[in-house]
């Protein structure tokens, strides 16, 4: 057997405890309440994490790390923590933000005026996907005839349970690549370049990094929350979770979280999702009218 044939070893049910990393994540993650197909491909990111624990923790090896987490219960903790896969970037999936900024915002804001849209961002990450919904709003949001942008035209939760991720997303600091899907204008109106960076596609050396304006950011809350133990009371008009609970989490607490999304959601509301993500199959699911591959209406909601 190979090297790599060893290391991609499933973890057989005959073994008491996981000798290879991936043996460890097929061993533990449901343990946890996750899915290993989710982890398939990002496994990396979480490797290297829990190499870490091992290192702290004295464990030389996976399956001696398998045993201080029986020994230890409350090392599952730590453990959960280093679960979360933190790739995001502003405009992902750029077709999606295109029919948010042209179709689905334009039909919620003329539906709610004059009152302000409400948007959550679940597993918001390092603040992307909520600052780039910000922009879409702004970009809807039209002038005043002074000139003037409106007061609010929208306010958005993000959350997430990873307090260093929230404060790098409250920062509104980023480097020039998480812009890759962002247009020239957009780079242009809604973010302010430090130097050595233009506001085109090219960088030039010695680039910095970009910060969001405060027109956008001041659209934005970011709170501290774990939504397999808790979620917001307020009814939301677009609920985004991509890449997220329909990829990581077992079909038993996807469908809760299903479940606590639909009421949270105006009638008519939008469900973002990963683009390769689908809905569980259930009975509630059928309450979702598939509008593309990622994004859905509440056809019977609150």
């Amino acid at each position: 057997m190979n090297n790599k044939m060893a290391r991609e070893r499933p973890c057989n049910s005959d073994d008491v405890y996981p000798g290879t990393a991936v043996g460890f994540l097929q061993w533990a993650l449901p343990k946890l309440g996750y899915r290993w197909a989710g982890y398939r491909k990002p496994r990396r990111q979480v490797i290297r994490r829990i190499r870490s624990l091992m290192a702290d923790t004295g464990c030389t090896s996976y399956a001696d790390y398998a045993r201080f987490l029986e020994r230890n219960p409350e090392e599952w903790k730590r453990l959960d923590a280093n679960c979360d896969i933190t790739i995001s970037r502003f405009f992902r999936d750029r077709k999606l933000w295109d029919q948010l900024r042209d179709d689905v915002l334009p039909e919620l804001m003329a539906a709610r005026r004059p009152e302000p849209l409400r948007i959550w961002s679940a597993g918001c990450c390092n603040g992307e996907e909520a600052y780039s919904a910000a922009i879409m709003l702004m970009e809807n949001a039209g002038q005043d005839s002074t000139g003037n942008l409106p007061e609010s035209p929208g306010q958005i939760l993000a959350t997430d349970r990873n307090p260093e991720v929230l404060r790098r997303a409250e920062s509104a600091f980023y480097s020039p690549g998480s812009l890759k899907e962002a247009t020239a204008n957009e780079k242009q109106k809604w973010f302010e370049f430090e130097a050595g960076i233009d506001k085109s596609d090219h960088v030039r050396a010695g680039a910095a990094g970009c910060r969001v304006r405060p027109e956008v950011r001041r659209l934005v809350t970011f709170r501290q929350l774990d939504i397999s133990k808790k979620m917001p009371d307020t009814i939301f008009d677009i609920i985004f979770c991509r890449n997220l609970v329909f990829t990581y989490f077992t079909e038993e607490r996807q469908f809760t979280a299903l479940e606590s999304f639909a009421e949270r959601m105006q009638s008519n509301g939008y469900l973002i999702t990963g683009s390769h993500e689908k809905l569980p199959d259930c009975a509630l699911s059928a309450r979702f009218e598939m509008v593309t591959s990622c994004l859905y209406k509440l056809s019977d909601g609150k």
